[in-house]
């Protein structure tokens, strides 16, 4: 289905020859569009590389007491480290000294070393604490957050890897379809254990692509399957307030479609769709 022939079938459902409100036919189109795609989910695949980063030197703590600095040295390309409190890092450099206050009861700090070596004074008259204090040869990117950090697990944000992120389907594989151990996600950040290395495979669920009138004959990211209902659920959404006994009207004929739908794919449906339309 297009939008030039979803435009025609809520045209007729409605007993229209047009339709003059277009921006509501649209906001309703693409709202039925994401009601469907949670009773039907769409699917994409992300593929990521971790290597496994090995310290050049690392703390695991250091408790600053005010009275006297602290001085540690540097070396490598990037540093990082955890910290808790209120106080002065400062990082010294050959051509460079640059200072930082911080005061957070945690906060991660990403740094590069540009001569390769340095120090970093702590001062400061209130007791801050520091965590594993690492020192990398390398990085694999060209932001801070790139820089690696002393932590059961590395984390990745899909909205940063994925450009339709929904929600997470299954856990992740490596390159022989191995589930990865000890992988694990939450909201949308995927942790990965730090000490795996390898290729990152990753199924997902995902937001179907907008429909927009700039593209009329273009297909609606939607099974053909479920097509029908989605003029239906359009045309429910369109005359919610303009009509409300036609608008209960093909609500009625949509939930009827749905439960069509779970009898011939019962795995495909969501018993709480219903729900999931806030419909009163």
């Amino acid at each position: 289905m297009t939008y030039k022939q979803l435009y025609a079938e809520v045209a007729a459902l409605g007993f229209e020859g047009e339709i003059e409100n277009q921006p509501a036919l649209l906001f309703s189109a693409n709202r039925a569009l994401k009601s469907l795609a949670a009773l039907m989910p769409a699917y994409g695949t992300v593929t990521l590389i971790q290597r496994a980063f090995t310290p050049l030197s690392h703390i695991p703590e250091l408790n600053y007491v005010p009275g006297k600095e602290i001085t540690v040295p540097l070396r490598g390309a990037v540093f990082s480290f955890k910290f808790s409190g209120a106080g002065t890092v400062t990082l010294k450099e050959r051509h460079r000294v640059s200072p930082f206050f911080m005061d957070s009861p945690y906060t991660e700090f990403r740094k590069y070393l540009l001569d390769g070596e340095g120090e970093l004074v702590l001062s400061g008259n209130i007791a801050f604490t520091i965590k594993d204090l690492a020192c990398f040869p390398y990085v694999l990117g060209t932001s801070e957050a790139d820089i690696p950090l002393i932590a059961p697990h590395r984390s990745y944000d899909m909205f940063e890897h994925t450009r339709d992120f929904f929600g997470f389907t299954t856990l992740p594989t490596d390159e022989h379809g191995r589930t990865i151990a000890g992988s694990y996600f939450r909201d949308e950040t995927l942790f990965i254990p730090s000490d795996y290395e390898g290729e990152i495979h990753l199924i997902y669920h995902r937001v179907p692509r907008e429909i927009t009138s700039d593209a009329p004959n273009a297909p609606i990211d939607l099974s053909p399957s479920m097509t029908h209902l989605l003029a239906l659920l359009t045309a429910a959404y369109l005359w919610i307030d303009d009509d409300s006994a036609k608008s209960q009207f093909y609500m009625q004929m949509y939930m009827e479609g749905v439960r069509d739908l779970r009898i011939r794919r019962p795995s495909a449906a969501d018993t709480a769709i219903v729900d999931t339309h806030h419909w009163a």
